[in-house]
């Protein structure tokens, strides 16, 4: 245990400042928000949090430095708070004794106890969620309804069951909860009196359990035990309990149960499919083939109580295993339905039933088309929330120039909800990074040989952007490579925790490029690395020639840059929006100027170039006024901006 200070002075006198009190030796990596409580890879770390605890004097617990903290700050920033010493009060609501789970081959875990009390507290500034502390020593009954304080190292946020759904919330690791008393360190803060406090007693149950099996799975999908053996022993998916089964997957919809199956779905790779039992998690990535997908429709009270449409049929042709049928409550929209199809896939379900063959439960099915995107883990079937509108859907009025100019329309009508599509939004998130991901790991050649292969196709030299501005429902996916000049290049920070820990980086590079025939409106390449030496930044005189390889994700509405931050972003006018093709880059080559040579004789070329460019720029001027007037793009008020044009992360809203 090490405390960090820093020192500043201040009217010359050096002042120590407590910036955090932290496990020195801990390796936070493996540590996962939003996951069960005990995870084997976490295992060395929880272990060494509680040794600390353990190991720490019970009078010593209070005088230590520690922060004090809200829910709400350890919520949002799980990560920042991960083993520091934090602080504190609230109301307890309930606890009870749970042992430590032993490890895979049932050997001692090495905990410090045999076990510990899983309490929840409420806080005053979250009234609706309780926290979760892991106490190595039983409170007091007393204690219950009281207003008491928490001395502990933080861990991480846990998933729990409220009987209804999966949630998550911050969990601290405590040696004592003591009753609050006058003179505490800690702040007095008001407690809530609600009333129905004590409803989370009744409804949490036993926490959630280190390994995935019947009971927890039952907590999971908030079925009986007599639902959950019919559905594993009905013969064909269609004698499966109606009403059970959409519950089931209208609990797989939701994200936090999902990432507790990818969890546990680690343990199930590479597994003799024949051989695992009803309820095993298994992962498909890339070797599963759809060969034919049936829809099954459901009933209007039955959409509204499970917030889906239908849910279809999935027959899978999976590598090195029998056949199988896969349940989902949504397919890629481009698939064919009730027809022959071949389709490179993946899923992340539950082994449901194995009577007549394999049938597996998912909340949807990956889609890996045979493209460069895909061969590299891009899931087409994200783009599915990302719809690219035409133009015209969202640009109707018209300047004085004649060109068209945004209108939102009403808050409440179609057109403002249209125009929000063009947003970057929740929904990106997954199409958008993944892309990212993909794209960095094309290679030169596969990236070479791909656009020699579409320039072929097309019969051209070049890739015009008109029909990225003007037609772009039509090019999503679609690859190109373009020369231009780079006006502005900016890092833009990831903060997503998960995506920074997928991607491997905490930022992505983002490149405003003009060409010769964009008409000087840019076109937005976001980028996960570029070339080492490549400047950053934007301004005047910043114009760096530049060919990019990337591929059309759709079209981006976003913020004018250079507005007070005082401003509400509702209160900002509409017509400060900006409109660009968004693209996500595979490739840059930088034209890098020339080096001079000590002792050359520099004065020669130089005539001879100014000569060129004078006659360039004249071609230019004639072709410019006299060979016809070209196709006008239609955002034309999107003209290059001496300022930001990225917002500070994604995403924007």
């Amino acid at each position: 245990m090490t405390d960090i200070f820093v020192c500043f002075f201040r009217g010359g006198i050096l002042f120590p400042l407590l910036v955090c009190s932290a496990v020195w030796g801990a390796d936070w990596q493996h540590v996962r928000d939003d996951t069960p409580l005990f995870r084997e890879k976490e295992r060395p770390e929880l272990q060494q949090l509680l040794r600390s605890l353990s190991e720490t004097e019970e009078s010593d617990l209070g005088k230590a430095p520690f922060s004090q903290v809200t829910f709400l700050q350890l919520d949002a920033q799980s990560e920042e708070y991960r083993g520091k010493r934090v602080a504190v009060s609230g109301k307890l609501l309930r606890f009870e004794f749970v042992p430590f789970p032993r490890t895979p081959e049932g050997a001692d875990p090495g905990f410090p106890a045999a076990g510990y009390y899983d309490c929840w507290v409420r806080l005053a500034d979250q009234p609706h969620k309780p926290l979760s502390v892991v106490c190595l020593s039983e409170p007091e009954a007393s204690l219950l309804g009281q207003p008491v304080e928490i001395f502990g190292y933080y861990f991480k946020r846990r998933t729990y069951s409220d009987g209804k759904e999966l949630l998550s919330t911050p969990t601290i690791l405590a040696k004592t909860i003591r009753k609050s008393e006058e003179g505490s360190r800690l702040r007095e803060i008001e407690l809530s009196t609600r009333e129905n406090d004590h409803d989370f007693s009744e409804k949490t149950g036993t926490a959630v359990r280190e390994r995935i099996d019947t009971p927890f799975l039952l907590q999971l999908f908030g079925l009986s035990e007599s639902e959950w053996n019919e559905l594993g022993s009905a013969e064909q998916p269609a004698d499966f309990p109606r009403e059970s089964l959409l519950k089931v997957l209208s609990r797989l919809r939701q994200s936090l149960v999902e990432n507790v199956l990818s969890d546990y779905a680690e343990k199930a790779k590479g597994a003799n499919l024949d051989s695992l039992p009803v309820g095993s998690v298994l992962e498909l990535s890339q070797d599963v083939i759809v060969s034919h997908v049936q829809k099954i429709t459901i009933s209007e009270d039955e959409k509204k109580r499970f917030g889906f449409e239908a849910y279809y049929l999935c027959r899978l042709k999976i590598a090195n295993a029998p056949d199988a049928v896969a349940i989902v409550p949504q397919v890629p929209r481009s698939w064919p339905i009730d027809a022959p199809c071949s389709e490179r896939a993946g899923l992340l379900g539950i082994l449901l039933n194995n009577q007549t063959g394999l049938v597996l439960v998912a909340s949807r099915i990956q889609w890996y088309p045979a493209t460069l995107l895909g061969d590299h883990g891009f899931d087409a079937g994200t783009l599915d929330a990302v719809p690219v509108l035409p133009p015209e859907t969202f640009l109707r009025k018209k300047d004085a120039a004649g060109l068209p100019t945004t209108d939102q329309g009403d808050a409440d009508s179609g057109d403002k909800r249209r125009f929000d599509l063009l947003r970057l939004t929740e929904a990106d998130r997954e199409p958008f990074y993944q892309m990212l991901e993909a794209a960095s790991k094309i290679s030169r050649p596969e990236i070479d040989a791909a656009v020699a292969a579409e320039l072929k196709r097309s019969g051209t030299d070049r890739f015009p952007v008109i029909d990225l501005f003007n037609r772009p429902q039509t090019r999503q996916c679609d690859l190109v490579r373009l020369v231009g000049n780079a006006r502005r290049i900016d890092p833009v920070l990831i903060g997503d925790e998960e995506m920074r820990r997928r991607l491997g980086t905490d930022r992505y590079y983002q490149i405003m490029l003009t060409t010769d025939d964009s008409q000087d409106n840019p076109l937005v390449f976001c980028i996960k690395n570029i070339p080492e030496g490549l400047p950053s930044g934007g301004g005047e005189g910043f114009n760096i020639p530049i060919s990019i390889s990337g591929f059309f994700y759709k079209t981006w509405a976003y913020r004018k840059m250079g507005e007070p931050v005082s401003v509400p972003e509702s209160e900002k006018p509409e017509s400060d929006w900006q409109f660009a093709p968004l693209l996500i880059a595979a490739q840059i080559d930088w034209f890098r100027p020339p080096e001079p040579v000590a002792g050359k004789n520099t004065v020669a070329p130089l005539y001879t170039s100014t000569v060129v460019f004078v006659l360039l720029a004249l071609l230019w001027v004639y072709f410019r006024r006299f060979r016809g007037k070209r196709k006008p793009i239609l955002f034309e008020m999107n003209r290059y901006e001496d300022r930001p044009f990225s917002e500070n992360d994604f995403p924007v809203d």
